[in-house]
């Protein structure tokens, strides 16, 4: 018996690269670089989709370790602009900072863990409703009520704890854990292939 080719899992006719090649103007050939990976066919078990401990292992070892997408520019663009991000329980402050530039921190309070926020608006600080310990919003301390009963805090302790976040074309990113690599280089290739688009110019509208 002759050998048989291997099977092709794909659908016969046209490929997507047959269909660019004949667009006018030419379409870039950063864009018809072929990644395609035969996986073969075999059901993936329900399981995946399911299973709490699946989903469990992903909260514990996926998320913390990735860059999470958490606002746009437009979302909060002025001093003093901030978004809530939340995500698997977790909850990250974005706030604009005066120079423009932009900080992330864990939406907690260091006193009795209330949220500092529970959503989007302009702070010119940031304070706790609950008790009222209040920071700037560059996560410096800036104000405990009642100061003579804590006098066992430390105002550089008190900081509140920062969020690694980035920037690419006005989304910005957050990464948990902080071991994520460069943002940039966790996104490539999207940004090379994404370019033309100028997603810096995009925006977010209600």
């Amino acid at each position: 018996m002759a050998d048989r080719e291997p099977a092709v899992a794909r659908c016969p006719g046209l490929s997507a690269d047959d269909i660019l090649a004949r667009d006018d103007p030419p379409v870039p050939q950063r864009l018809r670089r072929d990644s395609w990976e035969d996986l073969g066919t075999a059901p993936i078990a329900a399981h995946r989709y399911t299973s709490r401990e699946f989903f469990l292992a992903e909260k514990e070892r996926m998320w913390p370790r990735v860059w999470q997408f958490a606002a746009r520019d437009e979302e909060f663009p002025e001093p003093g602009d901030l978004v809530v991000y939340e995500n698997l329980g977790k909850t990250v402050l974005l706030v604009r900072q005066p120079d423009r530039t932009v900080k992330a921190f864990w939406n907690v309070c260091l006193h009795r863990g209330r949220k500092l926020r529970t959503a989007a608006g302009h702070a010119t600080h940031l304070q706790c409703p609950f008790h009222g310990f209040t920071w700037h919003l560059d996560g410096r301390l800036k104000h405990i009520p009642c100061r003579w009963d804590f006098a066992h805090l430390d105002d550089d302790a008190m900081a509140l704890p920062q969020v690694r976040c980035d920037h690419w074309a006005g989304y910005w990113f957050v990464n948990w854990d902080g071991q994520a690599p460069p943002l940039h280089e966790y996104l490539a290739p999207l940004p090379e292939l994404f370019a033309p688009w100028q997603q810096e110019r995009n925006f977010t509208a209600v």
